[in-house]
């Protein structure tokens, strides 16, 4: 006879992982264990958030899986208690309620900050299951403590002595999937901490006025890069803030632009999101001369933030990026699927470029391009490189592609 506290525990340690599970329906969470032990996990699993917690500070496991619709306490307030917890292992949530329930609690997990790797409806398959449970455990995150450090006297130094280094990410044409051109994503190389978020030093950097001086350090260093790669006619995309509006930076940029013999038009400056821009007519002047001027821009993150429609039909972007976000969720969500449609759609009547960004696998590029996607990139493709090892690949690559072997 099942106790209504279950607790098991597989004795053996297995290499794949270990995994926590919370449902009170017993039926569920023995084939859950099942086939997580199936799939080489140490599995112990609760009925009840107590027991579940418990266990969770006892073992610390590297997953857990929770079920939203529990009578002690819902999902929702378990997401809150594991974001108190700073838990970081992989979150997967299940339950039998409706899609659009299942689709916003996967948002509130994120928005917490918590490693979200999937939603599991039910009623679901062995195959399902499994599938989520190896999700995202090569990209597993981990908070790194460095990334609280980071202050205005470090940033300052950082840009002297040229730690802020870019990486790049590659791009493809969606519909034929060839290398067309970069994404160059700043990153603080610390001699002492070693590699540290962009999350952790882009804000403070806009916040102090000195995200202009970084952002002309990556632009310099990567148009330098791109320049090695002149006979391979690709182009380079950079972030731009919105809060970057002095006049000087559009003259400094072309200035850069032309001592180093690299035309703005292979250029693509990213306008992103992350604050509202407190004067619109300085914005509209700014990035209109930026298109005079023959640069490429645009709309970062459509869909979230500070993006609208307006600015979309009022500023003179040449390209639309789908925020990974609702990229990520292709496989799961007909929400995402319906979003990423539309604003495919919408780019290609307005006669813009549309790239998606944040593809990390088939079922979402083939999505894409049968919805008519222009250009993409991802984890699915490649991870951001140090500039020595992206023109290695990029060579690589263009020799593969030029002899039939890609």
């Amino acid at each position: 006879m099942l106790q209504r506290r279950l607790q098991m525990t597989d004795s053996k340690a297995n290499a794949a992982g270990s995994i926590l599970i919370l449902d009170d329906d017993e039926s569920v969470t023995n084939t859950a264990r099942i086939i997580a032990r199936r799939a080489g996990f140490d599995v112990r699993a609760s009925l009840n958030a107590t027991d579940f917690f418990k266990s969770l500070r006892d073992w610390q496991p590297d997953c857990v899986l929770v079920d939203l619709a529990m009578p002690d306490m819902d999902g929702i307030q378990v997401l809150r208690e594991l974001q108190v917890l700073h838990y970081p292992g992989r979150v997967i949530l299940t339950s039998g309620l409706s899609n659009r329930i299942l689709e916003a609690a996967g948002r509130t997990a994120t928005e917490y900050g918590l490693n979200l790797a999937g939603i599991l409806p039910k009623p679901f398959t062995p195959e399902m299951f499994r599938s989520l449970l190896g999700a995202g455990a090569e990209k597993q995150q981990v908070r790194n403590p460095t990334d609280q450090i980071v202050d205005e006297d470090m940033l300052v130094q950082a840009i002297k002595e040229c730690w802020i280094e870019p990486y790049f990410q590659p791009k493809f044409t969606c519909q034929t999937q060839r290398l067309c051109g970069f994404e160059a994503l700043a990153r603080l190389n610390h001699p002492e901490f070693g590699m540290i978020s962009p999350d952790s030093f882009i804000p403070l950097a806009e916040r102090t006025g000195l995200i202009t001086p970084l952002t002309l350090q990556i632009l310099e260093s990567a148009v330098l890069w791109l320049k090695q790669l002149d006979a391979y006619e690709i182009g380079l995309a950079v972030n731009l803030s919105r809060s970057q509006t002095d006049p000087a930076l559009a003259d400094q940029l072309l200035t850069l632009s032309s001592k180093h013999g690299v035309s703005p038009g292979r250029i693509t400056l990213e306008v992103t999101e992350t604050a509202q821009h407190q004067d619109p007519m300085q914005l509209l002047e700014f990035l209109t001369r930026y298109r005079i001027q023959g640069f490429h821009l645009s709309l970062d993150d459509f869909g979230v933030g500070y993006s609208s429609l307006v600015e979309l039909a009022r500023l003179p972007f040449s390209e639309i990026k789908i925020d990974k976000r609702f990229v990520g969720n292709l496989a799961q969500s007909t929400e995402s699927q319906k979003i990423c449609a539309a604003i495919i759609g919408l780019g290609q009547a307005m006669g813009l470029e549309v790239t998606a960004e944040g593809v990390e696998n088939q079922h979402a590029l083939d999505f894409l391009a049968q919805a008519g996607c222009d250009k993409v990139q991802g984890y699915y493709f490649s991870r951001p490189m140090p500039g020595y090892e992206a023109l290695r690949w990029s060579r690589q690559y263009s020799s593969g592609a030029s002899a039939g072997t890609l």
